[in-house]
């Protein structure tokens, strides 16, 4: 679990302190929503009532809220004649005090002279008249006032001001004029992850208050592919996990079950059979007797023990002639790659390909030692053929010259190795003009999957492909 500080809001006044009693401004979390309170200390804004008088010189008002008093003098206005004097009467003068409306009089002498108001405007705030020396009004009217001009400008920090003229008299009056924000784009404050949210304002673009907030929800967790984190072995079981793509944190995980060993061909060593696993771990058996000389395969095959191998008793011989499966065109493409291979540049001719395997308990095994192999002779070999070569290609395509010959009818050769044998003749183009003279014959093996002559690569394609047919 993670903790982290509130971040507070600028506050909102939730109670509006007066003059008597304290406010609450409440602060919320931007978060998780939590609150606070503090408290806001009292005004000195009182809302007073109406003046009144109190005597000849003052007045007073009272705070409905708090009961606060406060006395201030009277503010006589310039005085209206409520009784016009004569030559014969004395007049009054009536001053009315223009906060709480209170009156006082005073006599005007009687008149001696005609008034003369002469062009002066004189003004209050809602009246505007011309006056006679002796302080008798005319033209008594309201201000005629015009459509104001801004005289000051409103911010966002400050309120402005609108001036009003009267057209006639040139009074003046003013009114607030109010200021907004400019309020600008959103811009992202916080960004969301996947698992907390992220906070976006706006702001005003004057004096950067913060005019509005909103929450940007989280994006939730993006599940990326699954990953191995410990390969399975022979033994031991591996762990997957699928994380999340943006922060890493895991979301799922699995176990992947041990692979099992994987053994090789079984091979055979001082009377032992041994195979191995791509890990090391190896299996062996006792071989209680050895076969001296194993059952022919159904093509005739014979492997006899002739030499230091030995092979475990109940060792059985397998092959497959892959003769039949090939094309002409494939057969031809052979038969020009062991060329390639042969010192003298005679003709030759494809006789037969096999595929020899060794097999043991099901599985294919490799003799301890060189064993001997016959081959039988092709039925035509009386006529056509008089002696035998054998070439064996290992695994790196380095092709090997290895003894041989023809007893008993039999093409003979040893060899401690077992893969794919093809058999040519030769064509001795120095011999008589009997073509059934003079043939040498080849017997190779096709041994690996890598091969670096390039006519033995093509062996290995042609005679794989027939293999995968079979």
């Amino acid at each position: 679990m993670q903790y982290e500080n509130h971040a507070w809001d600028s506050g909102k006044v939730t109670t509006q302190p007066t003059c008597k009693n304290k406010g609450v401004k409440t602060y919320t979390c931007t978060v998780c929503g939590e609150t606070k309170t503090e408290e806001v200390p009292t005004t000195n804004n009182h809302t007073y009532g109406k003046w009144v008088k109190v005597n000849d010189s003052t007045h007073k008002h009272t705070c409905s809220v708090c009961g606060k008093e406060e006395t201030a003098n009277h503010n006589w206005n310039s005085g209206t004649v409520t009784t016009h004097p004569t030559e014969d009467n004395t007049g009054i003068r009536t001053y009315t005090c223009a906060v709480c409306g209170a009156t006082k009089e005073e006599i005007i002498p009687k008149l001696d002279h005609q008034h003369e108001y002469g062009n002066k405007w004189y003004s209050d705030a809602s009246n505007h008249w011309v006056e006679c020396s002796c302080g008798d009004k005319n033209k008594i009217a309201a201000h005629t006032w015009d459509s104001g001009v801004v005289t000051k400008a409103a911010t966002c920090l400050e309120d402005g001001i609108m001036t009003y003229t009267c057209t006639v008299c040139g009074y003046t009056k003013t009114e607030t004029v109010k200021g907004e924000h400019s309020v600008g784009e959103w811009v992202v404050v916080r960004e969301a992850t996947c698992t907390v949210d992220g906070l976006k304002e706006r702001k005003c673009s004057v004096c950067g208050e913060a005019i509005e907030s909103e929450n940007i929800k989280a994006t939730g967790h993006t599940a990326a592919e699954w990953v191995i984190v410990n390969e399975p072995t022979c033994t031991a079981t591996g762990l997957k996990q699928q994380k999340c793509s943006v922060c890493g944190e895991v979301l799922d995980e699995e176990t992947i079950p041990a692979t099992g060993h994987h053994f090789g061909d079984w091979t055979t060593a001082n009377g032992v059979l041994k195979r191995t696993c791509s890990c090391g771990e190896t299996e062996t058996k006792n071989i209680d007797k050895k076969a001296e000389e194993l059952p022919p395969s159904e093509d005739g095959i014979k492997v006899n023990i002739d030499g230091s191998g030995s092979l475990p008793e109940g060792t059985a011989v397998k092959t497959d002639n892959l003769m039949d499966d090939l094309s002409d065109e494939e057969k031809d493409e052979i038969t020009n790659s062991v060329k390639l291979i042969v010192s003298d540049d005679d003709g030759i001719e494809l006789v037969s390909i096999y595929d020899i395997s060794l097999i043991f308990d099901g599985a294919k095994i490799q003799p301890d030692g060189t064993v001997k192999v016959e081959l039988p002779l092709p039925a035509e070999a009386n006529q056509k053929h008089d002696s035998y070569q054998v070439v064996y290609i290992d695994d790196n395509g380095v092709a090997h010259e290895m003894p041989t010959e023809v007893k008993d009818g039999k093409i003979v050769f040893t060899t401690d190795h077992f893969s794919k044998y093809a058999v040519v003749g030769i064509m001795n183009t120095d011999a008589p003009s009997d073509p059934t003279t003079n043939i040498n014959i080849i017997t190779y093996v096709v041994a690996g999957s890598v091969v670096i002559l390039a006519a033995v690569v093509l062996v290995i394609i042609l005679l794989s492909k027939k293999r995968k047919k079979a």
